[in-house]
């Protein structure tokens, strides 16, 4: 009875602290008996890329975080390309004649 009693108590203490958790949490989800997935469709409710992430399967998983690597590669590679054509267009701007020459 009284091992019953603790057993109630233990897991009423980790209920609560459970309540205080965040998605950053989320590698403590076998603590509290919750696979990931249901982690994250918990506590990671405002974080689409972590609820996809986590509920997805293996395959899914690999796909996605392609996909997410791939998008910031290309952001970069665009904006890096941005900078470039600009440096160019500026320099090119510096060495290049007037337009326009006013005759006095």
């Amino acid at each position: 009875m009284q091992a019953t009693a603790l057993a109630f108590a233990v897991l009423t203490i980790a209920a609560d602290a459970a309540e205080d958790l965040d998605c950053f949490d989320i590698g403590s989800a076998p603590d509290y008996n919750l696979d990931d997935c249901a982690f994250a469709q918990k506590y990671c409710t405002d974080n689409v890329y972590s609820r996809t992430y986590y509920c997805s399967s293996s395959v899914g998983r690999g796909f996605f975080t392609a996909a997410c690597v791939g998008w910031l590669g290309l952001l970069f590679v665009l904006l890096g390309s941005t900078v470039r054509i600009m440096w160019h267009l500026m320099q090119d701007s510096l060495d290049s004649p007037p337009l326009l020459i006013v005759n006095e």
